[in-house]
């Protein structure tokens, strides 16, 4: 295997060489690895072993008093209360937003640590998968000494070959442009704070960790070539100590939001499913739309209209219009761009006519022109062109 890694210092690397995860053996004939360190094959599965007591043996397991978050692919999240939603969101979102307790190697807390973490999707196939997070750390010490970081890394892979590069700068949310070459290692060895950060060749996960704050960030990549058969199971998770664990935001990992119900006067306003109020939540959590793949600024025009619509046309354009990100036969017979454009344009166009009143027109237009109007195994295709889910026509 060869592993394409852009470094922090900005060089193209070649590690030539096979990972040990390649050859791997896969437990019984699930077809996937369990992780090495963490868990074992136990009568057909992959189960996590002492000191980890729960999570997935093929993906990553837990202590006791750890909280995790994990977005898989297809997608869903699991949230921190183990409850998992659908989430096909082609654009960037906070998936989480922690602060925590900064604790010395004697249990003394000496400060907090202040997480926001964002994660990004890329398309393969009319599916979703994640293909990197970013990181904006503050670390502020008792009394007033503080540290500020950010970082971003991105992964995929192809028939066992991964395509990664990492960026760093010094500061907090940082633009995440591709340079950033700062060294942002840190070691506080007097208190027992650093920062962890790089490639786990066994399990193939790329990760982040802030020993003394609690807080690990790992990622393996989505192999598109291999798909079903790519032996470590592919996604993104967040984990934090329990001990000390505080989400403080709205984020896609805190999971689906409580909307309050409106009565509209001649308007049923409906109740939104799950899936449908995180991808509300994502565009209203204003985030910056900085992801590698181009979307030719849809996704932050999409999140303006949003945030400027009255609440319930917000729920009536998710109700109508989010099925365009769950189709897979519709998405890849509508968008062939990697970066999602097109989709996200159509999208646009619906939400824009439940937020503005405006006719469905445009969009209608789009799919016909684009031959897309019959795609099977897509049930709101039809009602959407005759224009029943839309506002007007």
């Amino acid at each position: 295997m060869i592993l394409f890694y852009l470094a922090l210092s900005g060089l193209l690397c070649l590690a030539e060489g096979q990972g040990p995860y390649v050859n791997a053996p896969t437990c019984a004939k699930t077809g996937r690895s369990c992780i090495s360190g963490e868990a074992e094959c136990v009568g057909g599965k992959c189960q996590c072993k002492d000191p980890y007591t729960w999570g997935s043996g093929n993906f990553r397991c837990y202590k006791n008093t750890t909280h995790a978050c994990e977005l898989k692919n297809d997608p869903v999240v699991i949230n921190y209360w183990k409850q998992q939603d659908q989430f096909p969101l082609p654009c960037r979102y906070l998936a989480a937003y922690l602060t925590m307790d900064m604790k010395s190697q004697s249990g003394e807390i000496i400060g907090g640590c202040d997480f926001l973490i964002y994660a990004f999707n890329s398309k393969d196939r009319g599916k979703f998968h994640v293909s990197g997070f970013d990181i904006s750390l503050y670390l502020d010490y008792i009394p007033g000494r503080t540290r500020e970081f950010s970082y971003r890394q991105v992964a995929t892979a192809k028939n066992n070959v991964n395509t990664a590069a990492s960026y760093g700068k010094i500061g907090r949310a940082s633009p995440f442009v591709p340079d950033g070459t700062d060294d942002i290692s840190y070691s506080d060895t007097a208190n027992g704070i650093y920062i962890q950060k790089g490639w786990d060749n066994v399990n193939n996960r790329f990760f982040f960790t802030v020993v003394g704050c609690g807080v690990t960030v790992s990622l393996v990549p989505y192999d598109s070539g291999l798909r079903g058969s790519q032996k470590q199971v592919p996604g993104l998770s967040i984990s934090a100590s329990g001990e000390n664990f505080n989400d403080i935001f709205r984020s896609i990992c805190k999971g689906p939001s409580s909307w309050r119900d409106e009565q509209v006067p001649g308007v049923i306003v409906p109740t939104l499913s799950n899936a449908s109020s995180l991808l509300l939540t994502a565009f209203l959590s204003r985030t910056a739309q900085n992801q590698p793949d181009d979307n030719d600024g849809q996704c932050a025009e999409t999140s303006t209209i949003l945030q400027s619509c009255e609440s319930y046309r917000q729920k009536l354009a998710m109700h109508h219009c989010d099925w365009m990100f769950s189709r897979t036969h519709f998405i890849k017979c509508y968008d062939k761009t990697t970066g999602s454009k097109d989709l996200l344009k159509l999208f646009k166009m619906c939400v824009n006519s439940w937020c503005n009143n405006q006719p469905c027109t445009d969009a209608i237009s789009a799919i016909t022109t684009s031959g897309c109007g019959s795609v099977p195994l897509v049930p709101e295709l039809s009602s959407f062109l005759q224009g029943s889910k839309c506002p007007a026509s």
